[in-house]
């Protein structure tokens, strides 16, 4: 029977998780999916990964998911983005409307002096 000590223990459980993790990335999964499935830190897995050739198939599936995910991500801040607008110059309009009616109840603004 061979007895391991923790480290080699430790060792070889992160092998064991590297190799799932390099396995999962050839596949055209992403970090973020690959940390979600293993629990790794995407740190680790981007020096595990580094230097790692993945297929064209799975380039093509990370880029167009990326490429969609970026995509989405602009149109949900522009139409944010455009909310915002409208509620400052509604503000702004409803702040000048108060201002101006203060200014037309003032006798001195209305005869111009």
């Amino acid at each position: 029977m061979l007895l391991l000590s923790s480290s080699h223990r430790f060792n070889l459980f992160m092998r064991d998780d590297k190799a799932r993790a390099i396995k999962l990335r050839k596949q055209g999964n992403s970090y973020a999916q690959i940390n979600t499935l293993l629990g790794i830190p995407k740190s680790t897995l981007s020096y595990w990964l580094r230097n790692l050739e993945i297929s064209e198939k799975a380039k093509k599936k990370i880029s167009k998911r990326v490429a969609g995910t970026s995509i989405s991500a602009l149109i949900r801040r522009n139409k944010n983005q455009t909310k915002l607008a409208f509620e400052r110059a509604e503000k702004i309009r409803k702040n000048a409307a108060k201002e101006a009616g203060r200014l037309m109840r003032d006798p001195l603004f209305v005869s111009g002096i």
